[in-house]
């Protein structure tokens, strides 16, 4: 039986990309799909803070000490990482490395830091300390053992960058994901309304909601999956910028957007905030938004999140 789709894959930053194109898969189309997912696994080559060869892990190594000159795309990036913090007043944060490795979520070993420790780990952390030169294309960290993390928007980039791709080919109707959790959808399947993405929530196997996506992008964050375990209890991943501490009073967050950049970054911005942050977060271009907090309450505002009926 001859197939009606396409679906191919790689592996990138530690998760599973894949791209469906429902199209008959010719040759033309495989090589398309294949030219998208080679631009992911480059992204990954250069994003990283732990490939040594890497841009990102030069810029770790270097930028404390004298400015380092950068590529267009680097910089590109960080001019919008920059712009996604003041948008998220500081909540969506790419220099929290130095935490994520005190509290030893980049380690095999985790204990409890005392609090005067998250306090010196904080005083190197935050945009403030990243100065851009846009003359010459450099950043500079204006404190020492500071650390670029991209792992909040890395994924959602990829798959911007891989959508483009597939646009620049004509391909009017894809849908590509990164780890489940970093969706960007391409026009819509044949006499549908939408790309229909189900949500299971931490408190429910079994999805309540399902996001409804043409054209737009889903990121879904939620305090499962990584873990730290101290003597004074389980720690997720998710680390708030502002407290250095890990996020606790949000189980779920869910953004819709018209990129999977922006969709990450404020996903991850509406983790640390809760759903006070949504009102926000519609202002600054958000177009639905989920939270689901440790009662199990569910909030949805704005379009594309619907009930399960």
């Amino acid at each position: 039986m001859q197939q009606k789709h396409l679906l191919t894959a790689c592996e990138a930053m530690a998760v599973r990309f894949e791209i469906f194109i429902p199209q008959r898969p010719t040759a033309s189309l495989r090589a398309i799909a294949e030219e998208a997912l080679r631009e992911i696994r480059e992204v990954e080559q250069w994003l990283s803070p732990f490939l040594p060869g890497s841009e990102v892990y030069a810029v770790n190594a270097c930028a404390s000490q004298n400015p380092v000159k950068v590529t267009p795309l680097l910089y590109s990036l960080l001019m919008q990482c920059n712009a996604y913090s003041q948008q998220t007043n500081g909540s969506f944060d790419i220099t929290v490395g130095p935490l994520m490795q005190l509290w030893g979520f980049r380690s095999a070993n985790s204990s409890m830091p005392s609090q005067n420790d998250v306090e010196k780990c904080l005083l190197k952390t935050g945009m403030r300390h990243i100065v851009l030169n846009e003359r010459d294309s450099t950043v500079y960290f204006d404190c020492p053992d500071m650390k670029l993390d991209f792992g909040a928007i890395g994924k959602g980039y990829a798959l911007q960058r891989a959508a483009n791709i597939l646009r620049s080919h004509m391909i009017d109707a894809a849908l590509l994901h990164g780890g489940s959790s970093s969706i960007t959808a391409i026009g819509c399947p044949l006499n549908e309304a939408g790309w229909k993405i189900p949500l299971s929530t931490p408190l429910c196997s079994q999805p309540q909601v399902y996001a409804l996506l043409t054209n737009t992008s889903l990121s879904v964050s939620a305090l499962h999956g990584r873990y730290i375990n101290t003597s004074e209890g389980s720690y997720a991943h998710i680390i708030h910028p502002a407290t250095g501490r890990p996020v606790s009073h949000t189980l779920t967050a869910a953004v819709i957007t018209d990129l999977a950049e922006k969709a990450e970054a404020f996903s991850t911005s509406l983790l640390a905030e809760g759903a006070a942050m949504h009102a926000a977060l519609l202002q600054q271009g958000a177009i639905g938004l989920l939270t689901q907090n440790p009662a199990g309450r569910i909030e949805i505002s704005g379009n594309g999140f619907h009930l399960t009926s």
